[in-house]
């Protein structure tokens, strides 16, 4: 049996490759974009276009890589066009709004600082902490070069050491558990 048309392997790939990297995508995005519902949302886009490509994707050199940047941008835009439909509402409306931001995982506390940083900074540390990709993977994914992706890291380090321990040591973050 086929699902789409795709012969049965093809299609047991893609759906062994989802069960183990969707929640993890899910929980990057939620702490890069701090809300858990457009995490959620845009990895389920990111998927259906992986899907929707497979035969493409699959041989890619890292088609989680080639997902999380889709589910990143995806984020990154449903956040912006938020900000924009909330701002034109305040506008009209006069009221004020505050957006709630979402943390899961063992050091809640600490991402619950680390949502506090800017996102540039917050999405790098994410990627790099969380989702355990190399800086030079961060930038690919977030679309930006070595030397940005580095500096945004660093800076988020600085911040995060003046946040917990008010010295310039760099924090430990979580190491994802790897899968194996």
């Amino acid at each position: 049996m086929t699902l789409a048309g795709r012969p049965e392997t093809a299609t047991a790939d893609f759906e062994s490759w989802y069960r183990e990297e969707g929640p993890r995508l899910v929980q990057v995005l939620t702490l890069a974009l701090a809300d858990p519902e457009v995490a959620k949302d845009s990895a389920d886009e990111a998927f259906a276009r992986a899907y929707e490509r497979w035969p493409r994707v699959s041989v890619m050199q890292s088609p989680t890589g080639w997902t999380y940047r889709v589910a990143l941008n995806h984020g990154k835009r449903r956040l912006l066009r938020r900000q924009v439909e909330r701002t034109l509402l305040l506008r009209q409306t006069r009221e004020t709004s505050t957006p709630q931001e979402g943390t899961h995982g063992r050091d809640a506390d600490l991402w619950a600082i680390v949502a506090g940083l800017p996102r540039r900074q917050r999405t790098a540390i994410v990627l790099r902490y969380l989702g355990d990709f190399s800086e030079l993977q961060v930038a690919h994914l977030m679309g930006i070069s070595a030397g940005a992706a580095s500096a945004s890291l660093s800076a988020a380090r600085r911040r995060l050491a003046e946040l917990i321990d008010n010295d310039t040591r760099e924090p430990r973050m979580p190491r994802r558990v790897t899968h194996g």
